[in-house]
């Protein structure tokens, strides 16, 4: 078995252990947002996070603590709209989409610097949140590690595989639902899917909910951990 754990539940024995046979730190990026009436606001770091570990258990490594960004924002009707009230121009619920593109580099920077102090020789970042700005921020930070010398950093994109099907691909469709009946089930109330004319004009609709079951989440699940080392492999071999 890998030598892997959390940051946060090693000590100075275990720690070292893990940088002796596989000295790389994973990055697991999220969101904080509006997922629905059926889901959490939590669900894009359940996602990464529990990823992130399910890839370490098989490489080796430290998951370190999740972190979240970068902010989505629209002027629109003499107001501002953030994260997914962009697309339907109504308030929502749960947004936690403020921390800036400013402030979310920086911290991915720090967060890099800590790997390097730390004694990491490699860091992949993931994120459970797609984003377009929020990816082109992680490559960015990843480049600007590998300029220093000091650690070998790569942003691992399992999105471009990521292809759930059309009727289950929306913002907290069935796609995650089914993920987060396999992570969290406890969280997840599909009695309120698809339950206001907001959600419907997402894009989701009751009749999708047939297809969320946690078969179809451990499939998505797995197959992001596939995609992940499979890229791992390619770029740093192993």
């Amino acid at each position: 078995m890998a030598a892997w754990g959390y940051f946060e539940e090693l000590n100075p024995r275990s720690l070292g252990v893990i940088l002796k046979r596989a000295p790389v730190a994973y990055i697991p990026v999220g969101a904080y947002e509006w997922h629905a009436g059926a889901l959490p606001f939590g669900t894009d770091t359940y996602r990464v996070r529990h990823v992130a570990a399910a890839v370490a258990r098989k490489m080796g490594g430290v998951v370190l603590p999740s972190i979240w960004g970068t902010d989505i924002v629209r002027e629109s009707q003499g107001r501002t709209w953030w994260g997914m009230e962009t697309f339907v121009e109504t308030p929502l619920s749960g947004n936690a989409c403020m921390l800036s593109a400013a402030t979310f580099r920086r911290v991915l920077d720090d967060m890099i610097r800590s790997c390097i102090h730390l004694g990491f020789h490699q860091v992949l970042l993931l994120t459970g949140h797609g984003a377009k700005n929020q990816i082109a921020l992680m490559r960015q930070a990843a480049k600007r590690a590998n300029r220093c010398g000091e650690i070998h950093a790569h942003y691992v994109d399992f999105w471009k595989s990521y292809h759930a099907g059309p009727d289950t691909e929306q913002h907290g469709g069935a796609a995650e639902i089914a993920e987060m009946l396999v992570l969290q089930p406890h969280l997840v109330d599909v009695r309120r899917f698809a339950a206001t004319a907001v959600e419907q004009a997402t894009g989701l609709d009751k009749r999708q909910l047939r297809l969320a079951d946690p078969a179809f989440g451990r499939q998505l699940l797995s197959g992001q951990v596939r995609d992940i080392i499979a890229e791992m492999k390619a770029v740093w071999g192993g």
